[in-house]
C-alpha cells in the first residue's frame, strides 16, 4: 500500500519535545437549587390550594365579620348616647311634664256620640170630624159609627140664604127605631147668632143616623174627641 504524508498536529510537540500540561481551570462555588414547594395531597383528586391563598381568603373573611362587628357596635354606642342625651335633657328641665296633643290618624273616622233620642210629646187630644152631611128640608142622614163614649154633634143653618126664618129640628135614632133623642130643636134666625149654630154632646158609643125636620138647609157633623 502507498503511503501518503501526514500534518503534523499543531498541537503535539515536535518530536523529541514533551508535552506541557494543559491547565486545568480553577473549580468553582457549588449552586444550590430551591427546593420544589411541597405539594399535599387532597381528596377526590383536586388540585391542591396554596397554603398562602387559603391564608389570604381566611384573612379576608375575617376582616369583613370583623368590620361587620365594629359597625353594630358603633351603632350601638350611638343609640346609648342618644337615649343619654335625651334623658339628660329631661332631667335638666326639672321633670316638668309637657302636654302633648294627639294627632287624629289622616282618613280613620272618629267615633262620635250616640244621641240620645228626645221623648215624644204626647198630643193632646182634640176634637176631630168622622162624618159630615149637609141637606135642605126634610131628611134621614146614613147610619153612622161612633166607638168613643165622649162625642159630639155640630150643627148650623142659614136663614139668610132661605129668605126669612125656619125651624131646624133633629133627633139622633139608632137604625130601626122610629124615635130618638132631640138633637137640635130651634127657630134659625139672622138676629139670633146662638140659633144658627152650636154642639151637642153625646156620652153613648153606637150607630145612628140622624132624622131631619127643616124647611131651609141645614148642616151637621159627627165629632170625636181624639
Amino acid at each position: 500500500m502507498q503511503d501518503y504524508p501526514t500534518t503534523p498536529n499543531p498541537q503535539q510537540g515536535q518530536p523529541g519535545q514533551q508535552d506541557a500540561p494543559t491547565p486545568q481551570p480553577a473549580p468553582s462555588q457549588p449552586t444550590y437549587a430551591a427546593p420544589p414547594p411541597p405539594q399535599y395531597a387532597t381528596p377526590g383528586g383536586q388540585q391542591p390550594r396554596s397554603p398562602l391563598s387559603s391564608n389570604r381568603k381566611k384573612l379576608l373573611i375575617g376582616g369583613g365579620i370583623g368590620c361587620g362587628a365594629l359597625l353594630v357596635l358603633c351603632m350601638c354606642m350611638g343609640l346609648i348616647g342618644a337615649l343619654a342625651s335625651q334623658g339628660n335633657t329631661s332631667a335638666s328641665s326639672g321633670n316638668t311634664p309637657v302636654a302633648t296633643t294627639a294627632h287624629k290618624a289622616p282618613g280613620i273616622p272618629q267615633p262620635t256620640a250616640t244621641p240620645k233620642p228626645k221623648p215624644t210629646a204626647t198630643p193632646k187630644p182634640k176634637w176631630v170630624v168622622t162624618h159630615t152631611y149637609k141637606g135642605n128640608g126634610i131628611q134621614k142622614t146614613d147610619t153612622f159609627t161612633v166607638n168613643s163614649d165622649h162625642w159630639r154633634i155640630a150643627w148650623s143653618c142659614d136663614p139668610k140664604a132661605y129668605g126669612f126664618e125656619y125651624n131646624l129640628i133633629a133627633d139622633l135614632t139608632p137604625p130601626g127605631d122610629d124615635f130618638g133623642d132631640s138633637v137640635v130643636n130651634v127657630i134659625c134666625k139672622a138676629s139670633d147668632p146662638s140659633s144658627t149654630s152650636g154642639e151637642t154632646n153625646e156620652y153613648s158609643s153606637g150607630t145612628f143616623f140622624l132624622d131631619v125636620t127643616s124647611e131651609g138647609p141645614w148642616v151637621f157633623k159627627i165629632e170625636e174627641y181624639k
